[in-house]
């Protein structure tokens, strides 16, 4: 009986009739389909239009966080003045055995695949401060430069593309983007939004805490080595700096 149904079915699919019967499930569902559409177009927006709390500001830094839809995380908003060039910031943030330098909590962080000169895929290692334990977050980034010469950066989670033979818990990656603003030939204005999820059962509210803390100590040891790090003297060809 299942046979003659299938059987049925394939030759009303080749039949011409069939066009006309999927056309008027087409004009029939449409309302339902683009009230669903609206909807969930509604919601983005109204996560995107959610205000900003001010968390802590200085002299040239400020960090700002607001909920993630009903997730319990937070998007995290840093802009800072600080004293580099477009390269060398770029080529700073791609030197890698130095990242532990002035990402808070980093632990190592090393290169798996240079995929192009502007695509690079790495893994971050995070220490184990109680009580949250070791953790990695496997990235991919790609830059580019736009006509107003400010610089961008995508940056995605890129879990599923690398091993994890020790098992180590891996930090989510669910959104984050930099947006480099050149002031200067020696100053420039960034913004960076992240996301992110810390897996395991750490508490959310203790992982926010921790991620606007360390996203803090971060942009301050950014502040204090971008000008003396040796790639201030180092210009990326295909960058243009003002």
């Amino acid at each position: 009986m299942k046979a003659e149904i299938k059987n049925t079915l394939l030759k009303l699919m080749g039949s011409r009739c069939f066009k006309p019967f999927i056309l008027g499930l087409t004009i029939l569902f449409a309302p339902f389909i683009t009230s669903s559409l609206l909807a969930a177009e509604a919601a983005s927006k109204k996560v995107e239009d959610t205000p900003w709390t001010l968390w802590k500001e200085a002299d040239k830094l400020s960090l700002s966080f607001r909920p993630y839809k009903k997730t319990g995380l937070i998007e995290i908003q840093a802009q800072a003045r600080l004293p580099s060039s477009l390269s060398g910031f770029l080529l700073f943030l791609q030197d890698y055995p130095l990242i532990p330098n002035w990402l808070d909590n980093a632990k190592e962080a090393y290169l798996i695949e240079q995929v192009s000169d502007t695509e690079n895929l790495f893994v971050t290692r995070f220490k184990r401060i109680w009580p949250v334990s070791e953790r990695e977050m496997v990235i991919r980034s790609r830059y580019w430069q736009n006509p107003d010469l400010s610089v961008e950066l995508a940056v995605q989670d890129a879990s599923h593309e690398v091993d994890n033979p020790l098992n180590i818990i891996r930090i989510k990656l669910i959104k984050a983007h930099w947006l480099l603003s050149p002031i200067s030939s020696k100053e420039i204005q960034i913004q960076h939004t992240i996301i992110a999820d810390p897996g395991g059962s750490v508490p959310l509210w203790l992982a926010n805490k921790v991620s606007l803390r360390s996203m803090w100590n971060t942009l301050n040891a950014m502040d204090k080595q971008l000008s003396t790090s040796p790639w201030q003297q180092m210009p990326i060809p295909w960058i243009r700096e003002k």
